[in-house]
């Protein structure tokens, strides 16, 4: 297992040292994702959730610029 705190970034130790945190950053804030076995784990669902709110913001942006071409 890594010994690290911080293997991967968006990665942490849970506060008891044998699980891993991801957390994803939103607008200026950390935002907790949840706690996994591994940091592997913890860095595929940091990276996932930062999609999906990338998509989101993309598809509200989308909107805006079809209702400003209207």
């Amino acid at each position: 297992m890594t010994t690290t705190k911080r293997p991967y970034r968006n990665v942490r130790r849970s506060h008891g040292g044998d699980r891993w945190e991801a957390i994803a950053p939103r607008n200026g804030t950390s935002h907790y994702i949840g706690t996994f076995d591994t940091p592997e784990e913890a860095k595929r669902a940091s990276l996932i959730a930062q999609a999906e709110h990338l998509e989101a913001k993309a598809a509200a942006y989308r909107i805006e610029a079809e209702e400003i071409a209207r």
